[in-house]
């Protein structure tokens, strides 16, 4: 079945996803703007306590996606320091300031990580050409966060599911943006992501809900037996 992911955003709420039967999570700071570099202490709290994989965001600020010489010398050491940790991968990526992807500082992370510890996130839904920078990334790097779309991942469900059949064999998707209870069975019959990625969507008053994240799980379970 699909597996799903989980922001988390302290000890708690990781804990609660893994007791909700999430497979992962991502640690991040900072929801509100999609997602910032956490404390090293959080991450370090966190993948002594969970058995599930961690995911680690690597961003430095939310201004934009193309980053300055100062901002990717701290994004590398920060990936040199996760390195060291038994972590699955840092969740990292960048744009040129003319809007292509940024291989050059994927090159710079790929000198600091295992290649197949790193994911690249939902920057990819807003470079020029997506799909042919998903090509090259296919030969280069384990997993891909994206939603088909700058919006969402139901706008974007039919171009991601294009991606995942070509390319899937080579690259593991995650499928994320805009996951909903209401929605996610909508979005995973077309896209047919190995992984689903939420945040929002399994939070209440302020943290993650275990039983929001087993409600999504026992979905996620219901499309896979109703795919033929």
């Amino acid at each position: 079945m699909p597996e799903l992911e989980v922001i988390a955003l302290s000890l708690e709420d990781a804990i609660a996803a893994e007791n909700g039967g999430a497979s992962s999570v991502e640690i991040i700071a900072n929801l509100a703007v999609g997602g910032l570099t956490p404390d090293l202490d959080l991450v370090r709290q966190i993948v002594a306590r969970v058995h599930i994989e961690t995911h680690v965001i690597v961003r430095p600020h939310a201004d934009s996606f193309v980053y300055d010489a100062g901002d990717k010398e701290a994004m590398h050491n920060i990936v040199r320091e996760l390195s060291k940790l038994p972590i699955s991968s840092v969740v990292i990526g960048g744009m040129t300031a003319d809007g292509n992807f940024d291989f050059d500082l994927l090159h710079a992370v790929m000198n600091e990580i295992e290649a197949e510890r790193i994911t690249i996130h939902r920057v990819i839904d807003h470079v020029n050409a997506p799909y042919a920078a998903l090509q090259k990334l296919s030969q280069m790097i384990g997993y891909v966060l994206c939603s088909g779309a700058i919006t969402n991942a139901y706008d974007g469900r039919h171009k991601m599911a294009q991606w995942v059949k070509s390319l899937g064999a080579d690259l593991y998707f995650k499928c994320g943006g805009g996951i909903t209870l209401e929605n996610v069975m909508a979005i995973q019959q077309v896209v047919n992501a190995p992984t689903i990625h939420s945040g929002r969507a399994v939070r209440s008053l302020g943290g993650v809900d275990s039983e929001k994240v087993a409600q999504l799980v026992a979905l996620l379970d219901e499309n896979q037996k109703d795919d033929p």
